[in-house]
């Protein structure tokens, strides 16, 4: 067969990403998927519904119908079957939440000033995910469910024997946003004592997701800053999701440290991330997350298997297990807590 001849196609439409993500975005904000989960609808009942041009209605349903979260037949617009399953408000396994995450200004700036960044070797962003107060942390509390609750049942599953052998066994979630790993957690194990931390500005979400939960007696809301505040313990396990990729190693090992002295010696670590591929490239996720982070954070990026176990067991912990479930594009490691070494008898 003769070779392929080189296009172009591939780079404009990478170079037209960003413009997906916003018709999906502006559609999700203005309700189109709601109004059209009843039934197909024609544009000018589609405009009326979100309060639009007709005009205006019909250029976005084409364009959703083009991204196929849509279709168009005799001019009228119904829900494709992911839209229909993940973008109407109100079904139980709605993900448009995420949208305020992966679209939030602070992301699309940081994106925009991307080339910059690297230059500069991380964020050029005034505010930017290390920024104390951080609002984008309370939009990611409230609106990370579609990321998290998958995550965080799969976390309950890695831990949920151990900690019911130690009950009552006592857990910290540490920069938990929504607090919805270590709450898991409490709510398949009734002798889990759980304690939630994260800044002072994300604790009323996650204090009103442990009252919607009925866990309030036997969970414990911590504000503060992790490298800062005392962690309290010493706990059987700590929880640690999607925290160290801000960081640069020698800061990742230092709060693995922190991780280590608030443990009991036998006790369990799980950590959630990225984990990147040895060479770089082959978790496709990973690399790209990386990229977010460079844009975002002052020194963070993804990390492989192998710079997590040096990490660990420089730190106070045997090397980590690695676990990397096939219905998620992130991964899982978890580590042993070292008993401290006796010192040689004389």
């Amino acid at each position: 067969m003769p070779p392929t001849a080189p296009s172009p196609a591939t780079i404009f439409n990478l170079l037209q990403g960003f413009q997906a993500s916003g018709v999906l975005n502006a559609a999700i904000q203005l309700g189109v998927f709601g109004a059209l989960a009843r039934g197909p609808r024609a544009a000018s009942q589609v405009a009326a519904a979100v309060r639009c041009p007709e005009r205006s209605a019909s250029i976005l349903c084409d364009a959703l119908a083009s991204m196929g979260l849509l279709h168009k037949e005799h001019r009228r617009y119904r829900l494709s079957l992911d839209a229909a399953h993940f973008l109407v408000p109100g079904r139980p396994s709605y993900a448009g939440g995420a949208a305020r995450i992966v679209c939030d200004p602070a992301l699309w700036e940081a994106f925009g000033r991307f080339a910059q960044a690297v230059r500069h070797g991380g964020t050029v962003l005034p505010f930017h995910a290390e920024t104390p107060g951080q609002k984008f942390w309370e939009t990611f509390a409230d609106n990370s469910d579609a990321f998290a609750a998958p995550a965080a049942a799969y976390a309950q599953s890695l831990l949920q024997r151990f900690v019911d052998e130690r009950s009552p066994a006592r857990i910290l979630d540490v920069a938990c946003g929504s607090g919805l790993y270590g709450l898991t957690l409490a709510a398949h194990s009734p002798g889990a004592r759980v304690t939630l931390m994260d800044g002072t500005h994300v604790m009323p979400s996650v204090k009103k997701r442990t009252r919607e939960l009925g866990l309030s007696k036997r969970v414990t809301c911590l504000p503060g800053d992790m490298f800062r505040t005392g962690l309290g313990g010493p706990y059987h396990a700590i929880i640690a999701s999607h925290v160290l990729h801000h960081f640069s190693p020698d800061t990742c090992e230092s709060l693995l440290r922190r991780f280590a002295a608030a443990l009991v010696p036998g006790g369990r670590l799980l950590v959630h991330e990225f984990v990147s591929a040895e060479d770089g490239v082959s978790n496709p996720h990973a690399a790209m997350f990386a990229a977010v982070m460079l844009a975002w954070t002052r020194e963070g990026r993804t990390y492989s298997f192998s710079e997590y176990s040096r990490m660990f067991t420089k730190t106070g912990f045997a090397a980590p297990v690695l676990h990397a479930p096939p219905h998620l594009t992130s991964q899982f490691l978890v580590g042993e807590r070292k008993a401290a070494r006796r010192p040689a008898k004389k």
